[in-house]
């Protein structure tokens, strides 16, 4: 997996979205019998989303831009070091 896009959904903030996507990667990854690689990456980095300390801070961001009338996502993606990275995509069209 290269990126993982969090787009904000209509009434539910990032966090919400990265938990429920969370929760579907981990269903498929066990329906898989532990073996569908791309599942486990998907779990493992919106596990570390979930976990930042952060993650407050990014959900504010995403929401200042939805109050500008921007459409705001966050990239996740592993980093060379074996952290990960977090961006803001902004989607500068009128929502």
């Amino acid at each position: 997996m290269k990126e993982l896009i969090i787009k904000p959904e209509r009434g539910l903030c990032v966090e919400t979205v990265a938990r429920r996507r969370y929760w579907k990667a981990v269903d498929r990854y066990m329906v898989s019998g532990c073996e569908d690689r791309e599942s486990e990456e998907e779990i493992e980095i919106l596990l570390r989303f979930l976990e930042d300390e952060n993650l407050p801070a990014y959900r504010s961001m995403i929401e200042d831009e939805i109050g500008r009338g921007r459409s705001a996502y966050l990239i996740l993606s592993f980093s060379e070091d074996g952290g990960y990275r977090v961006r803001m995509g902004i989607d500068d069209r009128q929502t």
